[in-house]
């Protein structure tokens, strides 16, 4: 098992030595998942078993691999993202480790793998520090989304560092293998495209399938603007938003019924059809 692959720095040696806090974290979510499901199918006896394995195993994780300063005792940025989204309850634990993951992003940037990087924006804007998370998407240097962009990139690469900063493409072998490994297509950090989805354009569900929407985008001033759709079941979702002088024009047409949370804290629930709204700047 090696963890949070190819996250900056950490070789196939270390993550072979120190995926625990990685593996482990999808042990916790499986019986997470477990016993949802078996409430939800009306499993009683089902759901009672996976629910005691849940905290059984919660707590093991827990004492093997948090500390109760809030840091990780394998101390890398994958470690606390995927505690953090699988594994630690809402409480004063969970928001001390958050607020450690977030001194080392502000310190060392994007730090995070194939498993943690999906997690790692949504992560930050959903507790309150979507400008960290805008920051570290438009950032330029390596390891960075912009980075491969600047590099001619029109997909997403497997390796942050597939084409070095002299232009060069990198054909260094992998330790512990003797094979080189660099795609220029590649899902692992393709997958922030949830977030320009779900929290850029802000469309995700609200019941399954898209019967309800949910519309909470997240503009940030430095993108100008965008524009966006997505072809749900229930139909085309287009969301749109930019700023003039006045503040953030946001568009909204959505086939079904939504609930609207916009970013300066007005919500409403509107039907089917086209809607606008400003927000005016702070």
């Amino acid at each position: 098992n090696l963890g949070d692959w190819l996250a900056p720095g950490r070789d196939i040696k270390f993550m072979a030595m120190h995926n625990g806090p990685v593996s482990n974290s999808f042990i916790v979510n499986d019986l997470r998942i477990m016993v949802w499901a078996a409430r939800h199918l009306n499993r009683t006896e089902d759901e009672a078993r996976y629910a005691d394995q849940l905290q059984k195993t919660r707590a093991a994780y827990e004492k093997a691999f948090v500390n109760a300063d809030g840091t990780m005792t394998d101390d890398y940025q994958g470690a606390y993202v995927m505690a953090l989204a699988y594994v630690l309850e809402p409480g004063a634990l969970w928001d001390s480790v958050f607020e450690k993951l977030v001194e080392k992003l502000r310190a060392e940037g994007i730090g995070t793998g194939f498993f943690a990087t999906a997690q790692l924006l949504p992560l930050l804007a959903d507790h309150g520090q979507e400008k960290l998370a805008f920051d570290l998407l438009l950032q330029e240097n390596c390891p960075g989304w912009m980075y491969q962009v600047d590099r001619d990139a029109t997909t997403i690469w497997e390796r942050w560092d597939a084409v070095r900063p002299d232009g060069t493409v990198n054909e260094e072998k992998m330790a512990g293998s003797g094979e080189n490994m660099v795609y220029f297509n590649h899902y692992a950090f393709g997958s922030v495209g949830e977030f320009y989805y779900q929290y850029i354009l802000g469309i995700r569900p609200e019941k399954p399938g898209f019967a309800k929407l949910h519309f909470a985008p997240y503009p940030d001033e430095r993108l100008g603007g965008v524009s966006g759709s997505y072809l749900s079941v229930a139909g085309k979702i287009e969301s749109a938003w930019r700023y003039e002088p006045d503040g953030c024009h946001i568009r909204l047409a959505t086939p079904v019924e939504a609930v609207v949370l916009l970013p300066d804290g007005r919500s409403e629930n509107v039907p089917a059809g086209t809607y606008e709204w400003t927000v005016k700047r702070p």
